[in-house]
């Protein structure tokens, strides 16, 4: 199995997490999904804002991107068989 996973959205406190979920002898897609995740302050325990920084080191893919990205998965070596 191959999953392809990114960030779809940076707000706040949260972002988003897309993931696709391909077999590799046929390239089929299985399934697909998506996860928020929330940015929390270790001491408190309360969600905070990400920093610039986290944010800034993920490069966020928007809807219009995702079938750039399926695209480019499907053509790599790891779904050839030797």
């Amino acid at each position: 199995m191959v999953v392809l996973t990114w960030i779809a959205s940076v707000r706040k406190v949260q972002s988003q997490r897309k993931y696709q979920f391909f077999r590799p002898s046929d390239k089929a897609l299985l399934a697909t999904g998506k996860t928020n995740w929330v940015f929390v302050n270790r001491s408190t325990g309360k969600p905070q804002a990400i920093p610039p920084a986290v944010a800034n080191a993920f490069e966020v893919v928007p809807d219009s991107k995702e079938l750039d990205l399926k695209s480019f998965v499907l053509q790599r070596d790891y779904f050839i068989h030797k």
